[in-house]
C-alpha cells in the first residue's frame, strides 16, 4: 500500500512541476510582449519628439522671414539666408537623432523579449526534465518499496 501512495505522489509532483513549467514560459512570453510594447512606445514617444523639433524649426524659419519682411529685408539673402539654414540644419539633425533613439528602442524591446522567450523556453525545458526526473525517482521507490525487489534484479551467486 505504501508503494502506490509514493507512485502516486511521485506522478502528482511530476504533474505539477509540468504545469509550473509551462506557465513560467506564458509568463516568460507575456513579458516579451510587454517588452515589445515598451520599445514600441518608446519609438513613437522618440518620433513625437521628431515632431515637435520639426515643428520648432518651422516656427523660427518663420519668425526669420517675417522679421526680415518687416525690415523691407530679403529673408533669403545676406545673414538671414545663413540664419535661416543654420536653424534649419540643426532641426534635421536633431530630427534625425530622434528617429535614431526611435529605433533603438524599438530594437532595443525586441532584443528583450528575445531574451525572455529564451528564457521562457529553457524554464519549460527544465520543468519537463525535473518532472521526469520525478516520475524516474518515483519508479525507484516504488521499487524500493515491492516487497521481493529490494535486490534490484540483482543476483548475488552463493
Amino acid at each position: 500500500m505504501v508503494q502506490y501512495v509514493a507512485a502516486a505522489a511521485a506522478v502528482t509532483s511530476a504533474v505539477m512541476q509540468y504545469r509550473a513549467a509551462q506557465a513560467t514560459e506564458e509568463n516568460y512570453k507575456a513579458k516579451a510582449k510587454m517588452e515589445e510594447l515598451k520599445g514600441r512606445v518608446a519609438a513613437v514617444q522618440a518620433r513625437e519628439e521628431g515632431v515637435l523639433v520639426l515643428d520648432n524649426m518651422i516656427e523660427q524659419m518663420a519668425y526669420n522671414n517675417a522679421f526680415g519682411g518687416k525690415g523691407n529685408v530679403d529673408p533669403f539673402s545676406g545673414s538671414r539666408l545663413g540664419v535661416g539654414l543654420k536653424m534649419q540644419s540643426k532641426g534635421l539633425r536633431e530630427y534625425d537623432i530622434t528617429q535614431t533613439n526611435a529605433n533603438i528602442s524599438k530594437a532595443m524591446g525586441e532584443y528583450q523579449a528575445a531574451i525572455d522567450r529564451s528564457a521562457g523556453k529553457t524554464a519549460k525545458k527544465l520543468g519537463y526534465a525535473n518532472a521526469v526526473l520525478t516520475l524516474g525517482q518515483g519508479a525507484f521507490a516504488y521499487n524500493q518499496l515491492t516487497p521481493g525487489s529490494t535486490d534490484m534484479g540483482l543476483k548475488v551467486a552463493p
